[in-house]
């Protein structure tokens, strides 16, 4: 209910109280927990508190680790990309999407079909997220390469959010390289 009303600080000790009894109780499903702190990094998140963002994001990708929860480790991975992109960590935020985007790539060959879709999913837009970063660190050609090929992938799988992203970020791109015929097609 707080987050649909948008009503971020309301949420945090909300979630924080949820968390404390979280923490001692075994009985709960093993993704319980960090996502209670997925909520609370995008609880964080909303409010601007980059690096309180980053230590709760943090904890549910370490937890995700223990419990080879592989879809919902890379959903968190490539939050954090997120958060390394709005403390403009350009560096840090295209190495999150990379790790997602190599490790995504195998283990979309090897899971169930439902963390294969999702993998394949979040490849789509964590490389067009990575494309974006790599405009904004002045990688432009680079960037280009990598967002062209994610936009006939994306279309491919008919991904809209994929498709979208890309496409910001290539208009983003044509746009750093003064290309504005291309930016407009």
């Amino acid at each position: 209910e707080f987050r649909l009303a948008g009503q971020w600080a309301e949420m945090e000790p909300y979630i924080l109280e949820h968390i404390d009894k979280a923490e001692g109780d075994t009985a709960l499903h093993p993704h319980y927990l960090p996502q209670l702190f997925q909520e609370l990094a995008q609880c964080y998140f909303n409010l601007g508190r980059w690096d309180k963002a980053e230590e709760a994001n943090s904890a549910a990708l370490s937890i995700y680790s223990d419990a080879s929860a592989t879809h919902l480790w890379m959903q968190a991975m490539h939050f954090q990309g997120f958060v390394y992109v709005e403390r403009k960590e350009y560096f840090k935020a295209e190495m999150s999407f990379q790790i997602i985007v190599d490790w995504a790539e195998g283990a979309a060959k090897t899971a169930s079909p439902v963390e294969s879709s999702a993998a394949a999913d979040l490849v789509l837009q964590s490389r067009a997220e990575m494309g974006i970063v790599k405009v904004k660190l002045g990688n432009l050609k680079e960037a280009e390469s990598v967002l062209s090929a994610n936009l006939v992938e994306a279309s491919k799988a008919n991904n809209f959010s994929g498709t979208f992203r890309t496409l910001e970020g290539l208009v983003e791109c044509f746009d750093a390289l003064k290309d504005y015929k291309r930016c407009l097609s």
